[in-house]
């Protein structure tokens, strides 16, 4: 059986560092106009109520259940454990339990709730708290909470520049995240699940709330009402006047409206949109841990087959996959999925997949790559992303995309504001169709005119290329590579390849250190030491009778330990054989291991 280890990864980043745009994008031009709600229904309804209120228990649910009006209650378990017998006839009676954390934390702006400060809490400190609040629901009504209520519609903890963003958290942990006082319902072909919108419901008349009924019906959006007290009058109180008019108004089928707990219709909007399916997190994709508890919790749960198809990234160029675009396509859903080989799991990406299969431009590649991320997070059993890879020598190389001039070209412009432009331009273009690395950045100098593919470098010039070097990775990784228009500078071909002693591709290079020192390490010394790259791609030839992609010296001490590299070396297209025929290993499965 051939190997099909055609990229090998040499593992130094984190998972959580590469934020795969694994989730489904909708454009600007989609609207809940065209949502498909069940037979006869326009929009979905759901009342919420927030804290476990005693009157919602003596007098509120009772009127729900009259009318057969299943709810959600975010609970706090002092005043649930008040009421724990009418609490567990509501979750007999079909209501939906949700999370409200234990304490409310809340801003310290309240004096109420300066013990509990929202500004105080850290990730770990707030994902300790809502877990110890699902433990004390699960315990005392045998449901585990899958939605979570913001206390006072605060989605954030810290303060100043130390605050972070609770969404995150929020999205591994429930199904869905409903916030406070927002302004317009949800838009279910659009909504964020960890940020649900809630409309005041409280001291309400009917027809007020039969306003924002009706423009929600006209939109076919999503209204969530949020309420606290249920009575017949006080303050935060959604009045029972209202609370019944608002059932019997829904209940007739004429006003064509579904009247649900959040957990129902959020279930059927998102199986609706085609969302990855809801699980709980486990500690790896917990975002309040630190990336090495996490990185120790994931390799502590692969199996050896998990990790070899992490550790493969299949080359569109070859034919392991298929030889027809059919067949590449259909072995890569089979590759991604974790059953095309025996012994080889869930693959960890593709690389110039789109550039090889996908002709019909940027659609095409956005719509085949969401559907291979669904199946590596809906149908592998640790959930972990794809990383997508393709080539951007000049500009992104796929259907579609951009052309820009060739490396010699955008290097005699010795301008570094064009290049920067031109690259800024290539990391957009590549996320926006799910793809996280660009590789085929040419940073080398070109030594040897004999050489086949010096078109791919900028200069002969070691100060110049490390110029461009360190403007390229700013431009494709910007400040922050988890942003949407940015992806990982994949910088090649470590250290060099450009002055074999034959004049030929793969050619052994005969150097000095100081020749590696003086000549080829500049560059890299600017792309990953200074400008941060956490893309590397080995190089073919052997130097000084080393093959690269074996060498410690190579990899590990000058790469890693003196320039301080953070993340994945990919082999180049097979070049884990390098190994093979300079006699090193026998087999490309001894060459990989």
């Amino acid at each position: 059986m051939k190997n099909l280890i055609i990229l090998f990864l040499f593992f130094g980043i984190s998972l959580s560092t590469i934020k795969a745009q694994s989730y489904q994008r909708y454009s600007s031009s989609e609207s809940s106009a065209g949502f498909q709600w069940p037979a006869e229904k326009k929009m979905g309804l759901s009342l919420t109520f927030d804290d476990a209120r005693l009157s919602q228990i003596d007098k509120g649910i009772p009127l729900l259940d009259k009318y057969n009006v299943k709810a959600t209650f975010y609970v706090s378990p002092d005043n649930m454990e008040q009421r724990i017998d009418g609490w567990k006839n509501a979750v007999k009676n079909g209501h939906d339990i949700g999370n409200h954390s234990v304490v409310h934390p809340c801003s310290g702006n309240f004096t109420w709730a300066r013990s509990r400060a929202i500004e105080d809490y850290t990730l770990q400190s707030m994902h300790e708290e809502l877990d110890s609040a699902s433990k004390i629901i699960e315990n005392l009504l045998g449901v585990t909470p899958g939605s979570y209520a913001y206390p006072c519609g605060q989605t954030f903890i810290g303060r100043a520049k130390e605050t972070q963003s609770l969404v995150p958290l929020i999205s591994s942990m429930f199904e869905s995240g409903r916030t406070w006082l927002a302004e317009a319902p949800n838009d279910p072909v659009y909504c964020d699940m960890a940020q649900i919108s809630g409309m005041e419901m409280d001291g309400k008349s009917f027809e007020q709330i039969k306003v924002l009924i009706d423009n929600a019906k006209e939109n076919g959006s999503w209204l969530v009402l949020a309420g606290h007290e249920m009575d017949e009058g006080g303050d935060q109180t959604t009045l029972l006047n209202t609370i019944e008019a608002i059932c019997k108004y829904a209940n007739d089928p004429t006003n064509e409206i579904w009247i649900d707990n959040v957990h129902a219709i959020a279930e059927y909007v998102r199986e609706k949109r085609g969302d990855f399916p809801f699980s709980k997190m486990l500690p790896y994709q917990n975002p309040s841990l630190t990336v090495s508890e996490r990185i120790d919790d994931l390799l502590s749960r692969m199996t050896l087959a998990e990790k070899i198809g992490q550790l493969n990234m299949p080359c569109g160029y070859f034919d392991e996959l298929g030889k027809s675009v059919e067949e590449k396509l259909e072995g890569s859903r089979k590759f991604t999925e974790g059953v095309f080989m025996d012994g080889i799991g869930p693959g960890g990406g593709f690389f110039v997949l789109a550039d090889k299969a996908f002709h019909e431009g940027p659609g095409q590649q956005a719509v085949y790559l969401n559907e291979l991320q669904k199946i590596a997070l809906g149908k592998t059993r640790l959930k972990i992303p794809l990383l997508q890879t393709e080539e951007g020598t000049h500009g992104l190389m796929c259907s579609g995309a951009t052309i820009f001039p060739e490396g010699p070209a955008l290097g005699s412009t010795w301008n570094l504001n064009i290049v920067k432009n031109v690259y800024t331009a290539a990391a957009k273009e590549a996320r926006a169709v799910g793809i996280h690395q660009l590789f085929t950045l040419v940073i080398e100098p070109n030594r040897d005119p004999r050489l086949g593919r010096n078109q791919e470098g900028y200069s002969e010039d070691p100060f110049m290329c490390s110029q461009y070097a360190a403007t390229i990775v700013k431009a494709v990784q910007g400040n922050d590579v988890s942003a949407g228009d940015k992806v990982i500078a994949g910088l090649c071909h470590y250290p060099g390849q450009s002055q074999p002693i034959s004049g030929l591709e793969r050619g052994a290079m005969e150097i000095s250190e100081r020749t590696l020192r003086e000549i080829f390490l500049p560059p890299w010394e600017a792309g990953v030491k200074e400008a941060g790259a956490l893309g590397v791609m080995a190089t073919y030839p052997s130097i000084d009778g080393i093959p690269a992609h074996s060498s410690s010296n190579i990899l590990t001490d000058i790469l890693r330990e003196e320039l301080n590299f953070k993340g994945l070396v990919l082999s180049e297209g097979n070049g884990v054989n390098t190994l093979v025929y300079t006699g090193l290993a026998e087999t490309e499965k001894e060459a990989a291991a």
